[in-house]
């Protein structure tokens, strides 16, 4: 193996070795740590919901009145395109849709991202909380 190869690989290595023990040890602002999503049922009746993103399809879930669910994930590295979006059924209301996590919008603010589903729309519990309408 020529030199300038075997440095060139030498440096990956150690480059590779120093990220590995960096995340490991700390969160670092150069790397996505995971995120973690949460949907509470704030209706009067059973909500059944079933989120995506367009790598993974998390199923379909049932939540009873004041319980919640809730997901974790990796943003994807160095480009700001996670997109989660879920649809909501429940008694009595048309099927509703909503972007769940998008990640140009929600990374900023929130790591642990807790939604509660109101009639109206879903609300991300920040302070103050910031309620949305259903995707149209």
């Amino acid at each position: 193996m020529d030199r300038p190869l075997r440095g060139f690989l030498m440096i990956l290595l150690l480059f590779s070795v120093n990220v590995q023990a960096t995340t490991a040890r700390s969160p670092n602002p150069n790397f996505p740590s995971k995120t973690y999503v949460e949907i509470d049922n704030h209706l009067p009746e059973k909500l059944t919901l079933h989120c995506k993103s367009k790598d993974d399809d998390l199923g379909v879930q049932e939540l009873q009145p004041q319980t919640r669910w809730g997901f974790r994930f990796q943003p994807k590295l160095f480009v700001e395109t996670t997109l989660f979006y879920c649809t909501f059924a429940w008694f009595g209301s048309p099927v509703q849709t909503f972007d769940i996590y998008v990640e140009r919008r929600d990374a900023s603010r929130c790591k642990n991202c807790i939604w509660g589903v109101y009639p109206a729309g879903p609300c991300l519990y920040l302070d103050p909380p910031i309620c949305y309408s259903w995707n149209s």
